[in-house]
């Protein structure tokens, strides 16, 4: 009976534990975008997966879904967006997987939902990640979907993850966003950009730039002085889009997002 208990005990622990991993979307996703980020294409480089993860390291992303009321193939008027509760992602790394606000992941047309990619990464690579689920009809019936697709936000959703202990890996939660804050400006911006980081403490920092694939643009070794402090980055040589500019002590890391535009 004990055993029986503690197990009944350590079922619910972990599904608290589950359930505790949540994500808040985005709510003025209109229902003309339907997914907020869209997907990665050479077209809107500003979107996908922005962020890189580390083998090792805990990360997090979240896409909202805004169903839109009509089925653009049929004319029908949609009820809701749903996806499993369980295998609705594929291509996941080990170590990562999903879940959704609201919980039964099914999101009505006339409201926002998401999903969050959660969890600790234990390999390395670029993965193509696709979303399967449903669209259910307001008169009855569904239509199965997997996006991106060329009808549902055309692209990838690339995420994409680097060895543990690289430079450029986003840590979805650090002590060092405690003490150091930071913003660039002019952003969007063509030519020079200025960093400017706000800063609690003192000592070396690497400050990187990187693209949405997780490439390395521009790395370099920084001293950060209590106060205000200044980096310059010159983008001129960049092609337009989106890059992750990132500030580390060696184990926590800061990121930002900076446009190109031209």
């Amino acid at each position: 009976m004990k055993r029986l208990l503690f197990s009944i005990c350590s079922i619910l622990f972990l599904a608290a534990q589950l359930q505790g991993q949540t994500c808040d979307p985005n709510t003025e996703v209109t229902d003309e975008q339907v997914v907020d980020p869209a997907p990665y294409t050479e077209e809107n480089m500003m979107a996908g997966i922005s962020d890189t993860a580390c083998v090792g390291q805990y990360f997090e992303f979240a896409v909202t879904l805004s169903p839109p009321d009509v089925f653009p193939l049929t004319g029908q008027p949609i009820s809701s967006i749903q996806l499993p509760l369980t295998g609705a992602i594929d291509n996941l790394p080990a170590g990562m997987e999903y879940s959704c606000n609201p919980p039964d992941c099914i999101i009505p047309s006339d409201t926002v939902g998401c999903f969050l990619i959660f969890g600790t990464p234990e390999e390395e690579g670029v993965f193509d990640l696709i979303i399967s689920g449903q669209i259910n009809f307001t008169a009855g019936g569904f239509f199965p979907i997997a996006f991106p697709n060329e009808l549902i936000a055309p692209g990838n959703y690339f995420l994409n993850v680097k060895a543990e202990g690289s430079d450029n890996c986003l840590v979805a939660t650090n002590e060092l966003e405690q003490f150091v804050r930071i913003s660039n400006r002019p952003n969007p911006f063509s030519g020079e950009t200025i960093i400017d980081v706000q800063s609690d403490i003192s000592g070396d920092f690497a400050f990187a730039v990187t693209d949405m694939l997780g490439r390395n643009i521009y790395s370099e070794q920084v001293q950060i002085l209590e106060g205000d402090n200044q980096i310059r980055f010159d983008g001129s040589q960049l092609a337009e889009g989106m890059y992750l500019y990132t500030i580390s002590d060696g184990n926590n890391m800061i990121a930002k997002t900076m446009i190109v535009r031209r």
